[in-house]
């Protein structure tokens, strides 16, 4: 017996001596993203290696791929004599589409000595038929019964010619209105796993059971919805509760219906805010259900009054409606949904990382306009400036838009004007920019409460506030008093990979300079700046500058 314990323990000693200088195998990614991720064909995965030891290197892998809902190893690289550990493609495995799958991989070093597996990751090749099978378009009203106009046309000198104004003009107002949209579902059973497939357009916020699904803002990433419209994939497996659920949806504009209303550089809809989903979920006894966007959701206003990407956002707090996405919500007032017609574009899963808010910053300077500058603002600005006005300096010029936590009296009503630059009055100045852009919040009186818009963004280093004091700040017409302001500063989520760093601070500062310029613009796409971009980017910025993008970033 003992001989037979001190032969187990050998083994062990060998197994480990044999495995490279302790080599880990991490940051898994499939299309070069990590966590779960959603493709239509088989993916291209990638992995990094690290070691104590310099001079260490990758010469051969082995990849190993599980069906998860099989429960056995489908897929075997073998030992493959390569270098490469970005993008690897796995074109000879015969997988199944409309599956789930994990994998592994292990290396060897210049040694010929492997490491061990790595921890496994995921991924699910899926085609959109699949992912939304038995799903509809869903929301408020009809492309037809809106009467939206057609084409692209609709910009620059078109918008000022008389047919375009009426055609614009008689657009049912129902078409431009951000929705609440919610369906209950009971789960009696263990969970196994639970996923839902989410496309709201142009942007949504997906919640179950009241708690926001993600982190990302303005999802999905825009596109040419003529031509491709992403979706996003959520493992909801923890937010799953037995019993009663409830999913909640808040529809915006986007630049899929932009339609106006303060400034605008065009005037293009592809419908009315739009929603298709489906949920699966996984039982532990081999069942499944599936939770699918149809005649049976609900939908009904929600409190964002205003949203176009170009014109900022209104929020009015006293018309929300608590528990709207939880469970045993009473819905009888709200009205059934509307069956809509499907975007021509064809359904794809969203493979780029989200948009995200990335950073913050606080004020550095507060500066209370006069009497003479608010006067000499009102021109200047060509708007009706709030005797109450002061400019925030926030010190970083960014992409994004304006937090704010206050506390003040149901009615009260806040507006934030942004801009990069001032006006020689100190007021904030969108001319250059596109002007009116700004966000309105009226409070609904219950406290603390914080706010930010969810549909919009712009340029800004300065915020303009009306309508309200800074916390410590004399009160004597008894405002509403923010207690705290952050400028969020908002762009695509893509890793950081590398830094610069050197001994001449002009060198360090203009580095800085230019990456937050290229951070501001990095959105669904590249645009060519934060106020007057097109929703299908700028083609010099995509053909100019990559190489020093993936440099510098």
């Amino acid at each position: 017996m003992n001989y037979r314990k001190f032969l187990i323990a050998a083994l062990l000693v060998m197994s480990f001596a044999v495995q490279a200088k302790d080599i880990t195998v991490t940051r898994l990614t499939c299309e070069m993203r990590d966590g779960r991720v959603t493709t239509s064909d088989t993916p291209r995965l990638g992995w990094q290696m690290s070691s104590p030891e310099n001079g260490t290197r990758q010469t051969a892998y082995e990849i190993e791929i599980r069906d998860v809902w099989a429960g056995k190893v489908v897929w075997n690289s073998g030992k493959v004599k390569s270098a490469q550990s970005q993008l690897v493609s796995c074109a000879d495995a015969v997988l199944e589409k409309d599956r789930h799958y994990t994998w592994r991989v292990r290396v060897w070093d210049e040694a010929d000595t492997p490491s061990a597996w790595s921890a496994p990751s995921d991924f699910s090749i899926l085609t959109s038929e699949a992912a939304f099978a038995g799903s509809e378009w869903i929301g408020a009203i009809t492309r037809k019964d809106a009467r939206i106009p057609e084409g692209r046309k609709y910009h620059g000198s078109e918008l000022k010619k008389p047919e375009a104004k009426a055609a614009w003009d008689a657009v049912d107002t129902l078409a431009k209105k951000s929705i609440y949209l919610r369906r209950e579902f009971h789960v009696a059973k263990k969970v196994k796993d639970a996923t839902a497939y989410v496309c709201g357009l142009g942007f949504y916020e997906f919640s179950l059971n009241g708690e926001k699904v993600g982190d990302s803002e303005f999802a999905p990433l825009w596109s040419d919805y003529d031509k491709s419209v992403y979706y996003n994939t959520y493992d909801v497996t923890s937010q799953v509760k037995k019993g009663g659920n409830a999913i909640g949806v808040l529809l915006g504009n986007g630049f899929y219906n932009v339609q106006g209303g303060r400034y605008r550089k065009l005037q293009i809809s592809f419908g009315a805010p739009t929603l298709r989903f489906r949920m699966v979920v996984n039982y532990e006894d081999g069942t499944s259900e599936t939770i699918v966007s149809g005649k049976d959701w609900k939908y009904d206003f929600s409190p964002v009054l205003f949203n176009c990407i170009y014109g900022g956002e209104d929020y009015d707090a006293r018309r929300e409606q608590k528990g709207w996405n939880m469970f045993g919500f009473k819905e009888q007032d709200w009205h059934p949904v509307v069956i809509q017609e499907a975007p021509k574009g064809v359904l794809r899963p969203q493979i780029a990382q989200p948009v995200k808010i990335m950073e913050r910053y606080d004020i550095r300077k507060v500066t209370k306009l006069t009497a003479e500058q608010i006067t000499a603002a009102c021109k200047s600005t060509k708007r009706t400036v709030d005797p109450s006005a002061f400019v925030l300096d926030m010190g970083q010029n960014l992409a994004g838009f304006p937090e704010i936590t206050v506390r003040g009296k149901k009615g009260q009503k806040i507006t934030l004007l942004v801009s990069e630059s001032l006006t020689d009055e100190g007021a904030c100045n969108q001319r250059q920019t596109g002007r009116q852009h700004y966000y309105e919040y009226t409070l609904k009186g219950e406290g603390v409460e914080t706010w930010h818009p969810r549909f919009s963004y712009y340029g800004f280093r300065y915020i303009q506030v009306e309508g309200a004091v800074l916390k410590g700040q004399k009160n004597p017409f008894r405002l509403p008093v923010i207690q705290k302001i952050q400028s969020c500063f908002v762009y695509n989520s893509a890793p950081k990979i590398s830094t610069f760093e050197c001994s001449n601070r002009i060198f360090n500062d203009a580095h800085r300079l230019i990456e937050k310029a290229v951070r501001s613009n990095m959105q669904s796409v590249f645009t060519d700046c934060p106020h007057r971009r097109n929703w299908a980017g700028w083609n010099r910025i995509i053909y100019a500058v990559p190489v020093c993008c993936t440099i510098m970033i």
